[in-house]
């Protein structure tokens, strides 16, 4: 019996997210941003938690001399977008989407949305090689700075076994979620920039220019 009509979430902002219609208004950058902060890679298995939000963050700075997007922003942007449909369905480990049957039906429903989410912003929903090939280069770098171990059992396309050039550190979950919005505004067109609250200006404020605050719940502290 299919139930898929039931197939919904609720998501931080009090929207119904349809997972298997959803439609544009469905999609909503605060939602994203979010749920994506709090989302860790490696199924949760790193020195210390690391979300998906940091991992786009930092990647949307990395651009490769064989980019093929129109420019160095719009690269930017869609790797900063290209995992927003798992702020809707939740990431599934590489091996069990790449490898099994589970991961084939996930990636029916995966691709609906995240194609959704990138023209809700203004993208093409075509995703080129180079968002590939610096999701890589920052799996090498995440594995072996988070991890303890850079060796890969299986060799991705495209993979030449090459880290990216950065230093990954750990940040709070409300740090995470600001520096992806703040991002996110630099980047989309000006009628779909976040509106940040006045404490959220005060809070990203204080966390761009101090890294001694990154482990300070400062939601509590300004707020209080």
């Amino acid at each position: 019996m299919d139930n898929s009509e039931h197939a919904w979430i609720q998501t931080f902002t009090g929207q119904q997210f349809d997972i298997i219609n959803p439609t544009l208004d469905m999609i909503n950058i605060e939602d994203i941003a979010h749920s994506t902060s709090q989302m860790n890679r490696f199924t949760g298995h790193c020195k210390f938690p690391y979300p998906v939000a940091q991992h786009e963050y930092i990647g949307s700075f990395i651009v490769p001399d064989s980019c093929q997007c129109l420019n160095p922003q719009e690269h930017a942007f869609k790797f900063l977008m290209h995992d927003a449909s798992e702020g809707y369905i939740s990431d599934m480990s590489r091996p069990l989407k790449h490898f099994t049957s589970a991961g084939a039906e996930y990636r029916k429903v995966e691709k609906p949305i995240q194609d959704l989410a990138y023209v809700r912003f203004g993208l093409s929903a075509h995703e080129p090689p180079c968002i590939k090939q610096v999701d890589t280069l920052m799996l090498h770098t995440e594995k072996k700075q988070l991890m303890g171990n850079s060796k890969f059992v299986h060799k991705w396309e495209g993979d030449d076994g090459r880290a990216a050039d950065v230093k990954i550190i750990e940040r709070s979950f409300r740090k995470n979620k600001l520096l992806y919005l703040a991002r996110f505004n630099e980047l989309c067109e000006k009628k779909d920039r976040y509106r940040f609250s006045f404490w959220q200006k005060v809070q990203l404020f204080l966390y761009k220019r101090s890294d001694v605050l990154d482990q300070i719940d400062l939601y509590h502290w300004v707020i209080a």
